[in-house]
Parts: structure tokens; C-alpha cells; sequence
């Protein structure tokens, strides 16, 4: 792991990506420095920065930085108030559950949820574990939330024979709602966790060596002839011009979907995608993607970039 200075250093002056990436592990590190790096953290520009910063603080617990934190939570990037919230829930203390209470009316999913868990950790009904982040699905949609937009046409995964039947064959085809696919697909995984997004869904997916994948379900989407279809993802870097050349090599070797690029937050990422016809979906074909895309997402991520962060 790098020195604790040379992470400071980084965390003020690299890039958005190398800043991100400095706080989490300045929150593994910790340390008076580490801790005074953290709060000033919070006030960069970048709301990924501030998000993991928060995010460090409250792995710290970080008591230094109780009144920062409930600043954070009067900002309006959803991502960087539920940080700041599940930090608060962390740290606990009265002066942290003050600052959350507002919150158990807000009208924001993911900050509301976030904050609720907080509270009930600082009243001792909520274990802390790695994956507080992902609960079980969020009853209402954020209305502020940045959706993931996909900026490339990925090419599709192939269609396994007895899996996902052709378009112009006889086989019966079943309609689900996003919400009965989603409800399939725990069904036959209990261990992947989800939560509601604008026009899908957030997945949580347990891989190799204890560590988790996220893949997002979009639907509403159509194809090329105007059928409409289910895209599945995994973020797997950010996309860097100089790897170009070396996702389009790539691409050809894949018998399972295909590297393109998404926008979260007008930042461009190379995530793994896949593509299903929504007439043909079934419950097997469906989770069988989630789970390829989450194995493989993981080690491209892993050889890419060395670090576990989607």
C-alpha cells in the first residue's frame, strides 16, 4: 500500500479518478494526517471525491469531522449526502443522530434510506457490515439521481440455444415487469441485493475472493429495429483514450457480452454490457447475464485498474 504522504499528495493533486481513489485508501490507512487530508477532502470540487472522503471519515470515525459531515448533508448531490449520512451512522454519537433526524422526512430515496440505516446503527438495531450501502430495494425513485447513459452501441451477448428462444421463432413469450425480473432474478440468487434506480436497477453481486460487482439493469431502451430491450452492465474503469485500442482488441474474444462506454455524472467508463430482446426475457437467461458480467467485470477491473471500486 502506498505511504500515507504520497496518498495525501495524490488526494490534492491528481485527477478526479486518482483523488477518489487516494481517500478510500486513506480511509484503510487512517492517522492524524490521513484524517486532516479526509476533511479538507470534503470541500473539492468533484462530488466522487467528497463522496469517498465522507465515505473515509466515517470508516475512521472520524469524530473531527462530525460538522462537516452534516454539511455535506445539505448539498445537493444525492450520492454525496447519503455518503456523508452513512458516515454520520458510523461515527455515532448524539450530535451525529441530531444531524440525521432531519433527514427521516426527506424526500430523496437514497438519502432518506441511507439516513434511516444510520440511525438505527446509532441505536444499536443495525449490525455495521460491508454491504450497509446496498439494502434490499428502495420503495420510491430518487428524483435527483445522475442515471448512466450509454454513449456507445454495445454489441449484444450471444443468444444461448434453450436460454433466450429467437425472435421469429413460435416459442411463447413471457412478459415481465422491470420489477418481476429484478424479483426473478433474487429468486434464484438470494445473495444479490438491489436497489431501484430511475430507469432500472442496481444490482449488488457477490464474486470470486469475498468482493462485490455492481451491474445495472436499464430498461426502456429499444434496438436497432425498434424492439425494445433490457441493457445490462457492469463499470469496469474509466474510459481513457489511450485503452481505446484496447477494448475494441478485446472485444472480438468475448463469447459473452462486450466492453462499451457509459456516462455517470458526465464521466465516461468502460463497463462491460450486455443486451437482451425484453419479449424474450426468462428468469435463467437473465441471471445467468447478471452473474457473467459481475465474474467478469470483477477481473477486467482487477487487470485494469488493480483495485476493487464497482
Amino acid at each position: 500500500m502506498a505511504r500515507p504522504d504520497a496518498l495525501i499528495e495524490q488526494l490534492k493533486t491528481g485527477d478526479y479518478y486518482s483523488r477518489s481513489t487516494a481517500a478510500r485508501a486513506l480511509g484503510q490507512i487512517g492517522g492524524d494526517k490521513a484524517e486532516e487530508a479526509l476533511m479538507e477532502a470534503l470541500g473539492d470540487k468533484d462530488d466522487w471525491v467528497k463522496e469517498y472522503a465522507a465515505e473515509a471519515l466515517g470508516k475512521l470515525r472520524s469524530r473531527r469531522a462530525l460538522a462537516s459531515l452534516g454539511e455535506l448533508l445539505k448539498t445537493g448531490n444525492y450520492k454525496v449526502r447519503s455518503s456523508a449520512a452513512e458516515a454520520l451512522g458510523r461515527i455515532g454519537g448524539e450530535e451525529a443522530r441530531r444531524l440525521l433526524e432531519p433527514l427521516v422526512d426527506e424526500s430523496d430515496t437514497w438519502v432518506r434510506e441511507a439516513a434511516l440505516t444510520a440511525l438505527r446503527r446509532i441505536s444499536g438495531e443495525e449490525p455495521l457490515s460491508g454491504s450497509e450501502k446496498f439494502s434490499p430495494a428502495a420503495k420510491a425513485d430518487s428524483g435527483i439521481e445522475t442515471e448512466p447513459e450509454l454513449s456507445v452501441s454495445e454489441a449484444a451477448g450471444e443468444q444461448e440455444q434453450g436460454e433466450l428462444s429467437s425472435r421469429c421463432g413460435p416459442a411463447a413469450r413471457i412478459s415481465l415487469t422491470p420489477e418481476e425480473v429484478v424479483q426473478a432474478i433474487i429468486d434464484r440468487n438470494a445473495s444479490i441485493t438491489q436497489r431501484k434506480m430511475r430507469s432500472g436497477y442496481l444490482l449488488r453481486v457477490p464474486v470470486s475472493g469475498g468482493r462485490f460487482q455492481k451491474v445495472r439493469l436499464k430498461f426502456g431502451a429499444t434496438d436497432e429495429d425498434g424492439s425494445p430491450i433490457v441493457q445490462i452492465f457492469t463499470v469496469i474503469a474509466p474510459a481513457k483514450s489511450e485503452h481505446y485500442q484496447w477494448a475494441l482488441k478485446l472485444n472480438p474474444a468475448f463469447s459473452y457480452g462486450a466492453i462499451g462506454i457509459v456516462k455517470i455524472d458526465d464521466k465516461e467508463f468502460f463497463a462491460l454490457t450486455n443486451t437482451l430482446l425484453e419479449e424474450n426475457i426468462d428468469a435463467a437467461a437473465i441471471e445467468k447475464s447478471v452473474r457473467i458480467l459481475a465474474e467478469k467485470g470483477d477481473v477486467l477491473e482487477q487487470k485494469l485498474i488493480r483495485k476493487d471500486v464497482w
